[in-house]
């Protein structure tokens, strides 16, 4: 799915009918659910952060330890992904190196593109593509070409036929749990749970070998963390900080809480959530309604020991398959990964989500709506989505339990684009 593709379809996407706000599964979004304070970046407009100091206290000084946060994503990296120091810096560089040429071919191969995986083991960018001139092309720009025979637009229409059935009548893909274009494969994967192949098969028939069709007894879950006693606010994760007509929101997930109500953590306001949208998106935007308390800016936090660690975001990415990115959120905490898929389908319990990325980074209860970020030789950071899901075991991500990790976040781009906000990014 490419940045420019979500832009254009954002006011597509959008289901009128079905903002979170609305929801029937009302205990699902019982209240607005926000990070603990040491998490939540949000405040005044990057224009005046200077001008602001937070009730009792200094500003912090944030993002002055380049060096720190970067040593804290490379030790997450090491532990997460099996690299010595010396590999998490050439992965850096062979990543950006490899975006850099998607970005280029994705705006050029036209209906010839099939898609694109990344191998940070050789550094080598894979795009699919079906005819011979976008193969030299592909070569010109130091990728590698692949023929198949189908194109990425052909596989999307035949996955925009699944998401047209679930939110037509969502009972007859209701043994479906996610669907999704693998563009290595070069099919539309849709998995089931045990037994229900013989149903969905009929759905798909028609497209013959263009669709694969795999069971998994996991279901996915939201990562909300409902809490009780005299809280009405549950723990999700601040996403990433915007700006609208000059006031400071953020972006997080829209099943942590119902447009109207109000977000605030250890027990102080930030603001309301303006608009919300779940199932059939999966994020909201919160409005910073206590901008002398709540300090905003171009941050993730870095859960290092220093608590003014974080990283800088330098923009917004929609990367391929194969890139690397690391999450932030307050149950988990930092924990990084590879994207494993794209433009996928996720059939919630509560309804289905259409277009998460699927990864493999670490993500439990309580992470959703968090920052996922990718990361480049340059020392840049780049906003890829907010958490929505994963598939858990007893409540635990795979990687927890020794099993396959599976977490899906709502890409950053389309959000960005329907609500009409400006990411605030580091200068």
């Amino acid at each position: 799915m490419i940045v420019a593709s979500m832009i254009a379809d954002a006011g597509a996407i959008r289901n009128p009918a079905a903002p979170a706000s609305a929801i029937m599964e009302a205990t699902i979004m019982r209240s607005s659910p926000l990070a603990r304070a040491a998490m939540v970046l949000v405040a005044v407009a990057a224009a005046s952060l200077s001008a602001v100091t937070p009730a009792g206290a200094g500003a912090p000084d944030r993002g002055s330890s380049p060096d720190a946060a970067l040593a804290t994503l490379h030790a997450a990296l090491q532990r997460d992904l099996g690299l010595t120091a010396e590999q998490a810096v050439a992965l850096a560089e062979r990543q950006q190196r490899a975006l850099d040429q998607h970005d280029q071919l994705s705006d050029t191969l036209g209906d010839a593109y099939g898609g694109a995986w990344f191998d940070p083991a050789s550094g080598v960018l894979t795009v699919a593509v079906t005819d011979q001139r976008a193969a030299a092309a592909v070569k010109a720009a130091g990728a590698t070409p692949v023929t198949v025979s189908r194109s990425k637009a052909q596989l999307d229409g035949i996955k925009a036929e699944l998401d047209a059935i679930v939110r037509g009548d969502r009972a007859r893909l209701a043994d479906a749990t996610t669907w999704s274009v693998d563009e290595r494969s070069n099919q539309v994967v849709v998995t089931v749970l045990p037994g229900a192949t013989a149903k969905v098969k009929d759905l798909v028939a028609k497209h013959g070998d263009a669709v694969r069709i795999e069971e998994s007894s996991l279901r996915p879950e939201t990562t909300a963390d409902y809490l009780d006693g005299g809280d009405p606010y549950n723990g999700c994760s601040v996403g990433f900080n915007v700006s609208r007509g000059g006031v400071g929101h953020f972006l997080t997930a829209g099943h942590c809480g119902t447009a109207g109500t109000m977000a605030s953590s250890n027990g102080v306001n930030i603001g309301p959530f303006v608009e919300s949208w779940f199932p059939g998106d999966d994020d909201a935007l919160v409005r910073n309604d206590n901008p002398g308390y709540w300090i905003q800016g171009p941050w993730v936090y870095a859960y290092a020991a220093d608590p003014n660690l974080v990283y800088n975001i330098n923009g917004y990415r929609d990367s391929p398959t194969g890139v690397g990115v690391c999450k932030s959120g307050r149950t988990t905490r930092l924990t990084c990964g590879t994207i494993t898929g794209k433009n996928e389908t996720v059939n919630y319990a509560q309804g289905a989500v259409y277009q998460l990325t699927r990864h493999n980074a670490c993500v439990e209860p309580g992470d959703s709506g968090g920052s996922n970020f990718s990361w480049d030789g340059a020392g840049r950071n780049y906003a890829e989505g907010m958490t929505s899901g994963a598939a858990l075991y007893g409540g635990r991500c795979g990687a927890a339990v020794g099993q396959p990790t599976q977490s899906w976040y709502q890409p950053v781009a389309e959000s960005i684009a329907y609500y009409g906000v400006a990411l605030m990014i580091a200068a």
